[in-house]
C-alpha cells in the first residue's frame, strides 16, 4: 500500500507538473493571438492620395497627409474605444443610428456592425473632403446601402456658416480654432438642425461630437430628443 500510494503521489506530482506547463502554453498563446490581432489591424494600403487602414472594425479611408490619424490608427485601430464598446452594446439589428460630426466613419463602422448591416444609419460630416472619405469608407465596407451621408453642420437652426480646416480632420470646427491645430483656412459649410433632418425617422441611438457646436445641436433636436 505505501508503495502504491508512493507512486500514486509521484503521478500527481507529475500531473500538476504538466497541468501548469500547459496553463503556461495557453497564457503564451493568448498573448499570441491578442498580438496577431493587434497586428491584423496594422494593415495599410496605399491608393493614390488616399490610405486605407484597417482598423478595429473595418477598412478606413485617410487622406495620406492627416500624420495623426494615421498614426493612432495603425497603432491602436480605432480612436475611441470607449464610446465604440457603448454603441455596440446599445445597437441592435434594424435600429437607427445617427452620427453627427461622423468625421472618417470610425463609430459609423461600429454601428453598422452592431445592427449586422440591417437598420439605418445617417451620417453629418460637413467638411467635403472628409465626406467623400466617409463614403468611400462605407462602401468599402458593404454599408453604403443602409447609409445616408449629409454633406452638412449640425446646428440650432439652417443655413450657411463658417467652418474652421485644421491640420487634423477630427479638429474641424464650426468655431476659430486655438493654438497649434489652425491651418488658417476656412470654407462656408451648410447648416441643418437635426429636427429639420430628421422628420419621420424614430432615432433610436443619437452620437455627436463636433468641436464646441454640440449644445447648438442639442437646441436644434428638441424633437428627435
Amino acid at each position: 500500500i505505501d508503495v502504491l500510494t508512493a507512486k500514486c503521489d509521484a503521478l500527481t506530482a507529475k500531473c500538476d507538473a504538466l497541468t501548469a506547463k500547459c496553463d503556461a502554453l495557453t497564457a503564451k498563446s493568448d498573448r499570441m493571438e491578442a498580438l496577431i490581432a493587434h497586428l491584423a489591424r496594422r494593415n495599410l494600403i496605399p491608393c493614390a492620395d488616399v490610405n486605407l487602414i484597417r482598423g478595429v472594425s473595418g477598412y478606413l479611408a485617410v487622406k495620406n497627409t492627416d500624420y495623426a490619424v494615421q498614426v493612432v490608427l495603425q497603432e491602436a485601430g480605432e480612436l475611441e474605444p470607449g464610446t465604440r464598446k457603448c454603441i455596440e452594446r446599445l445597437l441592435c439589428s434594424g435600429d437607427t443610428f445617427v452620427d453627427v460630426g461622423a468625421n472618417l466613419g470610425t463609430l459609423t463602422l461600429a454601428a453598422a456592425r452592431a445592427m449586422h448591416g440591417k437598420g439605418r444609419i445617417v451620417c453629418f460630416e460637413p467638411f467635403s473632403d472628409t465626406c467623400a472619405l466617409l463614403r468611400h469608407t462605407l462602401f468599402l465596407n458593404g454599408f453604403a446601402e443602409i447609409a445616408t451621408v449629409h454633406c452638412a453642420a449640425c446646428f440650432s437652426q439652417s443655413g450657411s456658416h463658417s467652418f474652421y480646416i485644421a491640420e487634423t480632420c477630427g479638429h474641424n470646427s464650426l468655431y476659430p480654432l486655438a493654438g497649434s491645430t489652425n491651418t488658417g483656412d476656412s470654407i462656408e459649410v451648410e447648416m441643418t438642425s437635426l429636427d429639420e433632418a430628421l422628420i419621420g425617422i424614430p432615432v433610436t441611438l443619437l452620437n455627436f461630437d463636433a468641436e464646441g457646436a454640440e449644445p447648438a445641436i442639442l437646441h436644434g433636436a428638441m424633437q428627435v430628443l
